[in-house]
C-alpha cells in the first residue's frame, strides 16, 4: 500500500468484511472501516481488490480496479486466484503479486469503457436493471405476500 499512496498522492483506507478475522493492526495504521464498502467505493479515485463479490459494484461504477493477491491466495482451494485471473482478462484489469515488487511497474489503472459495458449488459444488469435489485424486489415481494398470507 506504501507504494500505491506514494505513487498516486493517495491514502489508502481498508474496507474490511465483516467477518474478517484479520486483525487491524496488519494495515500498518491505516484507517480500517467495516460495513460502508459501497460508499468507500463511490468516494474512491480507484479499488484495490482481490476475489469479492464487491468488485461488481466497483465496475457498475466505472472504478479503476487493482487485483491483488499473493502466493497464499494462489492456494485457496475456492478457485479464488483463477476468478480473479478471468476477471482480469475480461476487463483488461491489472494482476498484480503484491509479492513481487518488479510487478508494481505494470500497475496502469485505467478504465476500458467498452469492456466495462459489455460485463455490466452481461453479468450485471437484467432488463436493464442491476440484478441486485432484481432480487431484492423479488425478496421483498415474496415476503409481503406471505406476511398477508399469514395474517
Amino acid at each position: 500500500f506504501d507504494y500505491i499512496e506514494k505513487k498516486y498522492s493517495t491514502r489508502v483506507i481498508i474496507a474490511k468484511h465483516p467477518k474478517s478475522s484479520v486483525n487491524n493492526n496488519y494495515f500498518a495504521g491505516r484507517e480500517v472501516i467495516v460495513n460502508m464498502t459501497k460508499s468507500l467505493i463511490l468516494n474512491s479515485k480507484f479499488v484495490i481488490a482481490h476475489s469479492s463479490l464487491i468488485n461488481l459494484f466497483a465496475v457498475y461504477n466505472y472504478k479503476k480496479i487493482l487485483l491483488i493477491y499473493n502466493s497464499e491466495l494462489k492456494l485457496f482451494p475456492s478457485n479464488s486466484f483463477s476468478h480473479m485471473k478471468e476477471f482480469s482478462n475480461m476487463l483488461d484489469l491489472d494482476l498484480i503479486n503484491i509479492e513481487n515488487k518488479a510487478d508494481y511497474s505494470k500497475i496502469n489503472l485505467c478504465v476500458d469503457k467498452p469492456k466495462y459495458d459489455r460485463f455490466i449488459k452481461k453479468y450485471i444488469l437484467i432488463n436493464n436493471n442491476p440484478n441486485h435489485k432484481l432480487i431484492t424486489d423479488a425478496i421483498n415481494l415474496n415476503y409481503n405476500s406471505k406476511k398477508y398470507i399469514n395474517n
